[in-house]
């Protein structure tokens, strides 16, 4: 008896679990019968399951007209799993989140094709505070227990729409002796980069006015909110 082999030329090769298992069948020769034009009967048996992963014997036997019984011939079928999990993130995948505010991160969740519900979920990348301004990719990762790995990604984009605080004055307010001018970020702890002018001149706060005058202050973070007064 003679294997014949699948499309990619292979005598033993892999199917995708809860897949479908095609017999690709073989040739069997003796001499008498072929002489005579007489057929072999070849009997197939095998225990795959295509529900389960594993490695399977196909065991071909031949009989010829005359009851002689070849020896058995073998084929190898391993059933594997090499779809990734489907990762998918809890919440909006994509969200906007106001510098110095908590950004509290809602995860994700993985289902796989053979290991049903995974919980072991990880990040390859770090979640960000939401102290910096720009755009954040949160990657998740999930993997089955074939190795397979899948990925999805949340974007998180941190803003800043508030303008600086200032203290010390007040619009319009009239002052008879020198003062403080302060200004700060809209929330503490962030990192915002503000500069101020007071009258065009650059100031840093604090800073005391000192002279009678009308002053015209402005202040502007780094990304563009301003105050003015």
């Amino acid at each position: 008896i003679t294997l014949k082999p699948n499309p990619d030329d292979e005598i033993d090769f892999y199917v995708e679990v809860f897949g479908e298992y095609v017999e690709y069948g073989w040739e069997a020769s003796d001499i008498y019968d072929d002489f005579h034009g007489l057929e072999i009967s070849v009997e197939i048996s095998h225990e795959i399951d295509l529900r389960k992963l594993n490695t399977y014997e196909v065991k071909y036997v031949g009989t010829d007209s005359n009851g002689n019984v070849s020896d058995p011939v073998y084929r190898y079928v391993t059933v594997r799993d090499t779809i990734p999990p489907e990762v998918l993130v809890n919440g909006e995948s994509e969200v906007i989140v106001e510098r110095g505010r908590n950004y509290v991160d809602l995860g994700a969740r993985a289902q796989d094709n053979y290991d049903g519900l995974i919980t072991n979920i990880y990040t390859k990348t770090e979640i960000p505070t939401a102290m910096l301004l720009g755009k954040y990719e949160i990657v998740y990762c999930a993997m089955d227990s074939s190795g397979n790995e899948g990925c999805t990604t949340r974007i998180v984009n941190v803003v800043d729409t508030i303008a600086p605080v200032v203290y010390g004055a007040v619009d319009g307010a009239y002052y008879k002796n020198p003062f403080y001018i302060y200004f700060a970020p809209s929330f503490a702890g962030t990192y915002e980069v503000l500069t101020g002018w007071l009258n065009g001149q650059l100031i840093t706060s604090p800073w005391q006015i000192r002279d009678e005058g009308i002053y015209d202050l402005l202040v502007v973070d780094d990304a563009g909110n301003e105050t003015r007064l």
